[in-house]
């Protein structure tokens, strides 16, 4: 049973996950789908034509026009710790672009540091975009993330007692400003 908008979220992305998948199948690709492992730590959601691929749903992000990549995830321990700069440092993200960071827990590298999928799909309000992971890479290498954000003080109150995580720092860019294949679904 699901009871909270966080738990409706995750079911969500999983649905679209297989809709995507579906779709994909149905344009002639060779769709496989990840191994648990894969998935967990490689963040990898299904194998298309042979090239590992990242599934991303955000219907908040399509208000905005944005795609959001995980910069850092911060661990649910309460010791307090300095190893926050270093992380960000280390992604090449100024900490004048974040949120009120917090120092509850140690920091390790999101999804875009650590991902091994080759290409990204986003799903929003029946659109399909894909991207290369080397065109996001090259565009922010060169002009940065449009903004760079934490979780809200809901969502991190959520993750705190559930998770390895207890918040997330995402960058955003417009879903326009990279090349990227289109369809609608």
């Amino acid at each position: 049973m699901y009871t909270t908008e966080l738990d409706l979220c995750y079911e969500k992305g999983l649905s679209d996950e297989r809709k995507v998948m579906d779709f994909l199948r149905g344009q002639g690709y060779n769709v496989k789908p990840a191994s648990s492992q894969e998935n967990k730590k490689e963040d990898i959601d299904c194998w298309v034509n042979g090239k590992p691929v990242s599934i991303k749903s955000s219907h908040k992000g399509a208000k905005f026009k944005n795609i959001g990549l995980e910069l850092a995830n911060q661990l649910t321990s309460r010791v307090a710790c300095r190893d926050t700069e270093y992380i960000l440092g280390k992604l090449s993200i100024s900490l004048l672009d974040v949120d009120t960071l917090i120092d509850t827990g140690s920091w390790e590298p999101g999804w875009y540091a650590t991902g091994k999928a080759t290409n990204y799909l986003f799903y929003q309000e029946h659109e399909l975009r894909l991207y290369t992971k080397k065109s996001i890479e090259n565009y922010v290498n060169s002009k940065g993330f449009l903004r760079v954000r934490q979780l809200s003080d809901a969502c991190k109150s959520y993750l705190g007692g559930r998770y390895r995580y207890c918040n997330t720092i995402c960058g955003y860019l417009h879903w326009n400003v990279i090349p990227h294949r289109l369809w609608n679904i």
